[in-house]
């Protein structure tokens, strides 16, 4: 809507403004239209209007004016519609204000996953192996008879400088952990390889042709701190150890460790302490006095009482490498409990790493790329990537799907510690009896997890019924310790008696079998060392057997 004035022009007046209209319709200029005829000349925008000439004898004539004013849109617009009009201008503004929100935020998102690709692309040239275009296939794990894929993660301290000097044993490789996926089922096991443990070299190390593993990796390595050679002679040494196929190994430092948990912002730990503690403190506490030197001993890094802990990559670190030193407490078993608190470690960072809202993080994200860039070697080929975060995925989805295995705490023992070093129970070099152990403990079996020890016993008074018992169990890889005679007495076709309530799967499986109800009550033989007692008795039908 126009002014009611527009650059000297004015609006048409009422009849009271003009004068002495003549016969022959001509208009007398009062001293207002005369000013009007001055400023004639001046137009505004767009409009051309006709200029006023006064005539010599008469003025301006009818026609002239009209033309002029004529010429200019002066008729006032209706409010309503001047409203609307001033509304969707405004809209149109404001679609293009956001129009160009949008394409600079877009612009932005752009720039920052092309950063991230370009950061992923070199750290995947520094740490992987094959061409960095592998990055886009998902291709599967290698894998071993058994359908599983073992890793060898290590640890060196050659980035541990204390006071700018390199830590003395900085190639020792003091930190040892296989996982074992089965990337179908979607589980994964861990365990720890004790750094004392004393293995064959199989060539002269450091004027020895034996020692302990620890020192394995740095015999091959030399002075270099990124060995491939170094690494797949260490994979190797331990898949001899294990009895395993080890595929794959993933070398890092000390500095990995922290700055990967810094990244996805600090990981929880379950704190649970071995051995006696001081007047006071509560048992399970844990405590190494070993790093508070960073602190003048103002401060602890290794200070806590048994429960769910929240760390950041400072005392993850200090965690992961506490052996309960400088009068400590509740780090009784020294270099066994460190490797504990290390896949706690680990397997809480890999839970972390895995959640939706870090992996969504651009800085969490970015972040665990510079740690694994600069810290972090590996035989896996960049192809293999995308299944390893799918994988990683799935199994923090399920925390059960995860679990740690403690060579040191086997039943019955399979290591011993003689002279500072770890021996097998059988003897020097004889580590069948490891072997034997992890087959159990990696079954995708329940029951072969379990290792239920079972008594049979003949109740029927029928020869060869207790043994044909027993060999039905062992199809079902159940493992029969005892075979022998049951007390005189009436017994019904099958009776099952639990005597460890922790092996659900085994006693799922007898209860199925027989077609009964477990009872936890007291055989009537000595149970002692067994988790099941099975007695058949008198004239058992042949279906229930083979049910």
């Amino acid at each position: 809507m126009r002014n009611s004035s527009i650059d000297g022009f004015v609006r048409r007046r009422s009849s009271h403004g003009m004068s002495d209209i003549s016969n022959t319709g001509g208009l007398q200029p009062s001293s207002e239209n005369r000013r009007l005829s001055t400023a004639s000349h001046r137009i505004v925008e767009d409009h051309e209007p006709v200029p006023i000439q006064p005539t010599a004898e008469s003025g301006l004539s009818r026609s002239e004016i009209d033309d002029s004013l004529n010429s200019l849109d002066t008729t006032a617009e209706p409010p309503k519609r001047g409203r609307r009009k001033k509304q969707l201008k405004d809209r149109a503004k404001r679609k293009k204000r956001i129009k160009w929100i949008v394409i600079a935020v877009v612009t932005v998102l752009l720039g920052l996953g092309l950063y991230v690709g370009i950061k992923a692309f070199i750290a995947s040239g520094k740490v992987f192996d094959g061409s960095i275009f592998g990055l886009i296939q998902n291709q599967p794990l290698k894998k071993d008879t058994n359908g599983r894929s073992n890793i060898l993660v290590f640890g060196t301290s050659e980035d541990d400088y204390e006071g700018g000097v390199q830590h003395a044993g900085a190639l020792l490789t003091d930190s040892m952990m296989v996982m074992s996926i089965d990337q179908e089922k979607h589980n994964a096991f861990t365990f720890s390889i004790p750094r004392d443990l004393w293995v064959k070299y199989d060539r002269a190390c450091f004027s020895e042709y034996e020692g302990k593993i620890n020192a394995f990796y740095q015999c091959i390595a030399g002075d270099k701190n990124d060995s491939p050679e170094g690494a797949n002679a260490l994979r190797k040494k331990v898949g001899e150890v294990t009895g395993l196929d080890i595929q794959y190994y993933t070398h890092v430092n000390y500095s990995v460790v922290k700055d990967a948990v810094d990244a996805v912002g600090g990981i929880e730990v379950d704190i649970k302490g071995y051995g006696a503690v001081p007047y006071g403190v509560k048992p399970g506490s844990i405590l190494d006095r070993n790093f508070d030197w960073k602190c003048n001993y103002q401060c602890y890094f290794v200070k806590y009482e048994p429960g769910v802990h929240k760390m950041d990559g400072e005392h993850a670190l200090a965690l992961a490498r506490a052996r309960g030193a400088n009068g400590g407490y509740g780090l009784q078993r020294s270099n066994f409990d460190r490797e504990i608190n290390q896949q706690k470690i680990a397997m809480a960072l890999v839970k972390k790493a895995a959640d939706a809202g870090t992996l969504t993080n651009l800085g969490k994200v970015t972040g665990l790329i510079d740690a694994m860039g600069d810290n972090f070697r590996t035989n896996f080929e960049t192809s293999e990537i995308r299944t390893l975060m799918d994988i990683g995925s799935k199994l923090a989805q399920e925390s059960k799907s995860m679990t740690s295995i403690s060579l040191i705490d086997a039943e019955p023992a399979i290591l011993t510690t003689t002279n500072s070093t770890v021996q097998p129970v059988l003897g020097l070099y004889d580590f069948s009896g490891v072997q034997a152990f992890l087959k159990q403990q990696l079954s995708n079996n329940p029951i072969v997890r379990e290792g239920a020890k079972i008594g049979v016993y003949n109740g029927s008074g029928q020869a060869g019924v207790a043994r044909k018992a027993a060999d039905t169990l062992e199809e079902s890889k159940m493992t029969i310790t005892v075979v022998a005679d049951a007390p005189a007495g009436a017994y019904a076709p099958y009776t099952v008696y639990v005597l460890n309530d922790t092996m659900t799967a085994t006693k799922a499986k007898l209860e199925k079998l027989y077609g009964v109800t477990a009872t936890t009550g007291q055989p009537p033989i000595n149970a002692t060392g067994l988790d099941f007692v099975v007695i058949v008795g008198k004239a058992p039908e042949e279906n229930q057997q083979q049910r």
